[in-house]
């Protein structure tokens, strides 16, 4: 059985870890003691096309979109 990530795969991980890092990760530790999130956030998530993986992932609708 082969566990390679296809190449589609490999640019979603990077493109989510890319937006985890420059802007989840600054401010994480403030949400986590505001238990609270941001709602700022929230709209550049939406904003981009990481809500839309999100969304397709947990549905059985596969939207993909670059």
């Amino acid at each position: 059985m082969d566990f390679k990530l296809t190449k589609t795969q490999m640019l979603q991980q990077e493109l989510f870890r890319k937006f985890a890092e420059t802007e989840i990760k600054p401010i994480a530790k403030d949400m986590d003691e505001a238990e609270d999130y941001d709602r700022e956030l929230l709209q550049k998530l939406r904003k981009s096309v990481l809500l839309v993986f999100l969304t397709a992932e947990n549905t059985a609708a596969r939207v993909q979109t670059f």
